[in-house]
């Protein structure tokens, strides 16, 4: 199905008008992609920086605050914030002279700085587990906490939820039944569970079947827009991994921008272990994952090191680590973003201007004749091109409309807003002021005054 209440051919009209427009208005991005596309595919350095957009890679310039600007000069309220990643604005004075000091005495050694006792620290208070190891990204911060899970507990498979993303890592990329996803060896997924959101008969029934090592999933479904958990549901997953001997890994990666401690703290739901990346060190590069206890003892006594032989020979060893894993910028990074960016103060603006977003989202498609429901989790919001919101992953598809998103995307954009990617939805930065959402709704308001002329 498709989104509810429109005529396609009307979108496919405004698609293909915001799209000229889009690329007409950006010659200087457009000389720089012929010149890139010789040395990089698709002109690009990561792939996503293509993949994600209907439209030409538009190349940044520079950003403030919760604003960027593209080589073009057009700027833009940014409401995706390079996926949440830096959802703690461009450029915060704090963030810049912590780092400027960091690169001018050092950014990395292979040894611990002070820095990281306090980010593992304040980590500790905020998310209630005691002990901390760092990555690079939440990729591998969720690798590494497979690996310990299926080490910790001797068993070998995963579950996941449909329309979960945890990275694009073997255990936990692709569905079962999905054939597109090229270069990984064959059945590289016949240890990964997958079940849907909420369904509890399902992930009991996975436990009948599979010796599971671990439940890898984020408080709310985040990367199909928001798909809510339902009551209970998180305290019966902690019953069934403790009947089972496995551990429930919590990935905050998208939601620790919704609460001090994240959601794992709001809606009080207790993992074995919590991964982080993205805005956690406000968008220098950073993962980290949090453990309790045993399975720090566990790691501890499971170290793969040279002045460890007799352990590792007798005992085994876990292959974790990395040469820039834990470096002295990014814990320079993180403790700046976390003792003087992502403050509780900080946390309660922004929910109260993320419900304002979501309210005017729904006051606008009520107002526009629209059956569409508006998402809401805190500083999140989002749409929903019918008159249900999901429940679980699978119900996502029902409406929707890439064509609808990427007109709206960039119809947008040549007025100032850069959107969410389709996957995510708009969200509220951590600079931003009751303005700037102001203007995003006046955005919104007259891309749908057109939609629903004809």
């Amino acid at each position: 199905m498709a989104a509810q209440g429109i005529q396609p051919n009307h979108v496919q009209s405004i698609y293909e008008r915001e799209q000229k427009r889009f690329h007409l208005a950006r010659p200087k991005s457009a000389a720089l992609l012929a010149r890139a596309v010789k040395h990089m595919p698709n002109g690009v350095p990561c792939a996503w920086m293509d993949g994600l957009y209907f439209h030409n890679p538009m190349f940044a310039s520079h950003g403030k605050g919760a604003y960027f600007w593209d080589v073009d000069g057009h700027q833009y309220l940014d409401m995706n914030q390079a996926d949440l990643s830096m959802n703690c604005g461009y450029g915060p004075q704090a963030l810049v002279e912590a780092v400027q000091q960091r690169v001018a005495t050092g950014a990395q050694f292979l040894l611990p700085v002070e820095d990281s006792i306090e980010v593992s620290e304040a980590l500790a208070e905020r998310y209630r587990l005691p002990f901390w190891q760092y990555t690079l990204s939440a990729s591998s911060a969720n690798i590494e906490a497979i690996r310990i899970a299926r080490a910790y507990t001797q068993k070998q498979t995963v579950l996941v939820f449909y329309g979960k993303y945890h990275g694009h890592i073997d255990d936990t990329m692709a569905e079962p039944d999905d054939d597109r996803s090229l270069g990984f060896r064959h059945n590289f997924h016949q240890h990964t569970v997958h079940v849907e959101f909420n369904d509890l008969e399902a992930v009991e029934n996975a436990f009948k079947h599979h010796d599971i090592a671990c439940i890898i999933c984020e408080p709310a479904l985040t990367n199909i827009g928001v798909v809510h958990p339902q009551p209970g549901f998180f305290d019966a997953l902690r019953k069934l991994c403790d009947q089972n001997q496995s551990l429930l890994i919590i990935d905050e990666t998208h939601t620790q921008i919704c609460a001090w401690g994240g959601l794992s703290r709001a809606w009080n739901i207790q993992g074995d272990m919590l991964t982080l990346g993205k805005t956690v060190a406000a968008g220098i590069a950073t993962g980290v994952y949090g453990m309790t206890q045993e399975i720090a003892d566990f790691v501890a006594n499971h170290l793969e090191a040279d002045n460890a032989q007799d352990a590792r020979g007798a005992n085994g060893s876990l292959a974790l680590g990395g040469t820039l894993f834990g470096n002295a910028l990014s814990m320079a990074a993180a403790k700046v973003a976390l003792n003087e960016i992502l403050t509780k103060p900080a946390y309660e603006k922004s929910t109260l201007l993320g419900q304002q977003l979501a309210n005017g989202l729904q006051a606008l498609f009520d107002q526009h004749g629209l059956p569409w429901r508006a998402q809401s989790l805190f500083s999140r919001s989002g749409y929903t091109f019918g008159p249900q919101l999901p429940r679980q992953g699978g119900e996502v598809e029902k409406y929707h409309d890439p064509i609808l998103y990427n007109a709206m995307r960039a119809f947008y954009a040549n007025r100032g807003v850069w959107e969410s990617i389709s996957s995510a939805g708009p969200a509220v930065s951590f600079v931003m002021e009751e303005t700037d959402i102001e203007f995003y709704l006046s955005v919104v308001d007259e891309f749908l005054n057109e939609l629903v002329k004809a």
